[in-house]
């Protein structure tokens, strides 16, 4: 079994075997007590605010059942839901519900009938009166026995009931009649039976039943009845009369009493001997019938909403609810609305219908008459919208909002627009008052109307607007021929038409014949792609929105040129370096890469053999060359469109590939070397013809001919550097490090030199910070030739690189002279 604790939200089992408690659950609602154990196994509780709750004690999943307006409940063995319900209160008689504090009639319902609340209506009274508390024995299907502690703290005895029978009215326990006392004589006049007591009357249906307390002294005679007469009150509407009645035992039941009127009760004792005193039970009742009065005053809006007032009387119950029903005066199936609050809104109705409106009110007794009827004309639909207009250039729709939603609130507005040509209509929704017909044909004549909807019904259509639709976008305007490299100019429509222009279509059409080059953009100019180079092409524009293609805007004519330039000023060097201009025109793309072949010349090995690379640089060094073999350089640009024609370098005879620093000549102070950069005078430094790319002080890349020297500080003194260079352009460059040549990192050598200083013969190269001021270039005396000097301090066992270019790169070769003590 299971016990509800103190704290009212825990409930505990009890094992009586064990004699010891079990599992506790924990509610989060506020719990009056426990049911039982209901149908599906189901522990059952009744909530504070009287709702019954399940729970699975398995799982400790609790729910809502259903709301029960009860005091108390239980299950029976037989699963049957008993349970007292609270009076009907008196402080607002015309209300459905009202709350009161203490509780009388005791239903029951059967396991079928406990799945929702509605379904209450339909269990089975079985007392009406004051209930304290009660328990039920159900050991058989169908039949129960019931005990009841009324408000006096009596305790009613049901006897065997039968549901679904008439019920058997209660009676109470009968008292024992004490024995006559051996001293006492008999008395030798009749005696009658002593008043009964605690009497009590309390309406149940249209009966009232009467209990009371058997009489504690027979008299002379057995009891052999109790009479029990209503009295009505004075002045009574119709006179009407006492109702009587002759009991055999508690309690009675008085039948045929008038509705409205107000009786006191009484009671006597019968016996042979007379009867007893008059016993009044409780205080004066005023009876009603079981039912409900109907609803008055019903008053209904042309769109559905009723209201009413509510019965003067709620019958023998509280009133449960209330029915409304609309009956169409056309015929079919009427509209019906049910509830326990007001207004209620009638769904369903036809637009326009007229209807016969009834109302009535509903108690656990039963349904009142109709109330008087009201006749209505459903008015469900929008007003009809007005101020329609449509702009021609754009198909685009205004109006004035409905004035009235009708019985629900507008959803949305719908356009139609009827061609007078014939074919489809053409139609738009939405919730604005202003929407965008698609799809109209340019040059046909619309009529067009506009309908408002609400969740009812639709309205009448509106006054009807005719125009003729004109939707394409304007000409574009080309302002002049397109460019050689097909880049396509012109001017925006002035005038997008029925929609947004969503882009722009350009069309070349060539004049040898062939497929037709188009392309497609949101604004101008649209470039071109694929033109035959040397090809004339006739060109038009068009615009387009969701409705179609303006007319075209042209033609135009241009010849396509749309290659890059070739590559100009390309050197190539004995150690396979290659130098270069690029094109000034691109052509009708950004050039992506240049294509170079160096050519064996005439008379070469065998073995040697065209070398192709692809590079995206103007200076490079060439790969996979053939030691000793002279080759003729061609370089080419590319773009989307194509190649360009080839630029031709002179011939070189590769001598094979050099890092620079790493290959630096060695020299033992003091040295005086002389030479040519480039060229087939150049008989020093054959070998030491390549890049050193960006050193620190210089403003650009050393890219001609750079000649490489070396040598280590033994002592630790001042050094002197002087050169002659045979041209402008040249550069003296010096850096320091503590590794030799062969200790350098090859690939980034300059990540282990110092730089100390960089002079040119006219200070454009050397130029920031880093530059060393105190070389200076001097002019010894034979023109064209140029003199550098310069004194550093050195350091012992530091290693000291310098670098003697000719930026410019001739390539007729130039003489120098380099000195270093």
């Amino acid at each position: 079994m299971w016990a509800l604790l103190a704290d009212h939200f825990t409930v505990r089992q009890f094992d009586p075997q064990a004699m010891r408690w079990r599992s506790s659950l924990v509610s989060n609602t506020a719990l009056a007590g426990v049911v039982g154990v209901g149908p599906n196994n189901a522990l059952s509780l009744l909530s504070e605010d009287r709702k019954l709750l399940t729970v699975d004690p398995a799982a400790g999943a609790w729910q809502v059942r259903l709301d029960l307006p009860a005091c108390a409940a239980t299950y029976d063995d037989q699963g049957n839901l008993w349970y007292s319900v609270r009076t009907c209160g008196t402080a607002s008689a015309k209300s459905v519900r009202t709350a009161n504090d203490h509780c009388s009639t005791l239903r029951v319902c059967p396991p079928q009938l406990q799945q929702t609340s509605k379904d209450l209506r339909n269990c089975q009274q079985v007392y009406d009166g004051s209930v304290q508390s009660f328990a039920v024995n159900a050991p058989d299907e169908g039949a129960a026995e019931v005990w009841v502690v009324d408000g006096q703290g009596q305790v009613l005895h049901s006897g065997w009931l039968t549901h679904g029978r008439a019920l058997p009215r209660p009676s109470p326990p009968l008292a024992a009649t004490p024995s006559p006392s051996p001293s006492t004589p008999p008395s030798p006049l009749p005696i009658p039976p002593s008043p009964v007591s605690d009497a009590a009357v309390t309406q149940l249906g249209n009966t009232l039943v009467i209990s009371f307390t058997l009489p504690t002294e027979a008299g002379s005679s057995p009891i052999t009845g109790y009479a029990v007469v209503a009295v009505p009150a004075p002045g009574s509407p119709g006179s009407p009369a006492n109702v009587t009645l002759t009991a055999t035992s508690s309690p009675a039941v008085l039948e045929g009493l008038q509705d409205g009127v107000t009786y006191t009760v009484y009671v006597a004792a019968q016996s042979a001997a007379g009867s007893s005193a008059q016993v009044q039970a409780g205080d004066p009742i005023s009876y009603q019938t079981a039912t409900p009065s109907a609803p008055t005053s019903l008053t209904v809006t042309d769109t559905g909403l009723v209201s009413f007032t509510y019965p003067a009387s709620n019958g023998a119950s509280c009133i449960e609810g209330y029915d409304v029903v609309a009956v169409p005066a056309s015929g079919g199936a009427n509209v019906t609305v049910s509830g326990v609050g007001l207004p209620l809104q009638l769904g369903g109705l036809a637009d326009g219908e007229t209807y016969t409106l009834y109302a009535f009110a509903t108690n656990l007794n039963g349904t009142s008459s109709a109330s008087d009827p009201v006749v209505f004309t459903a008015l469900l639909a929008p007003a009809i919208p007005a101020g329609l207009y449509i702009s021609a250039d754009t198909g685009l729709v205004t109006f004035n909002a409905s004035e009235s939603s009708g019985a629900s609130p507008i959803d949305s507005y719908t356009i139609v627009a009827v061609p007078d040509g014939g074919g489809t209509n053409l139609t738009v929704s939405g919730n604005s008052t202003s929407l965008q017909l698609e799809g109209l044909v340019d040059g046909e004549t619309y009529t067009i109307y506009v309908y408002a909807q609400n969740a009812n019904a639709t309205s009448p259509a509106s006054d009807s607007e005719v125009f003729t639709a004109h939707f394409l976008p304007d000409t574009p305007t080309i302002a002049s021929p397109p460019a050689a490299t097909g880049l396509v100019s012109f001017v925006a429509s002035a005038s997008p038409g029925a929609s947004p222009i969503q882009g722009y279509l350009v069309v070349a059409i060539p004049a040898s014949g062939g497929a037709n080059i188009t392309v497609q953009g949101s604004s101008p100019p649209l470039q071109l792609r694929g033109l035959q180079q040397g090809e004339t092409y006739t060109a038009y524009v068009f615009a387009i929105n969701a409705n179609g293609t303006s007319p075209a805007a042209g033609p135009v004519s241009f010849t396509a040129d749309v290659l890059p330039g070739p590559p100009t000023d390309v050197s190539a060097f004995p150690n396979g370096t290659v130098v270069f201009t690029i094109p000034d025109e691109t052509g009708a793309s950004p050039i992506t890469q240049y294509i170079v072949v160096a050519v064996p010349v005439a008379g070469s090995p065998g073995t040697a053999h065209n070398v192709t690379m692809t590079i995206t640089t103007a200076s490079f060094e060439l790969s996979g060359l053939a030691q000793g073999v002279t080759y003729t350089l061609y370089i080419a640009a590319q773009n989307d469109d194509g190649t360009s024609t080839a630029a031709e370098s002179g011939s070189f005879t590769y001598a094979g590939s050099a890092h620079g620093f790493c290959d630096a000549v060695i020299l033992t102070l003091p040295a005086h070397v002389a030479g040519t950069t480039v060229g087939s005078r150049n008989v020093v430094n054959t070998n030491y013809f390549c890049f050193i790319g960006n050193p620190s002080g210089m403003n650009e890349a050393i890219r001609g001919p750079q000649m490489f020297y070396a040598f280590k500080e033994t002592t630790g003194t001042t050094r002197h550097i002087n050169s002659c260079g045979s041209d402008f352009d040249t550069q003296l460059i010096m850096y320091s490090s503590t590794l030799a040549p062969d200790e350098l990192d090859c690939a980034n050598p300059l990540n282990s030199l110092a730089f100390m200083l960089c002079d040119d013969d006219d200070g454009e190269l050397c130029t920031g910070g880093n530059v060393y001021t105190s070389p200076s270039w001097q002019t010894p005396g034979n023109a064209g030739h140029l003199m550098s000097t310069a004194s550093f301090t050195t350091t012992r066992d530091m290693w000291y690189y310098v670098v003697f270019g000719d930026y410019t790169g001739y390539t007729g070769g130039r003489d120098f002279t380099f000195n270093a003590y």
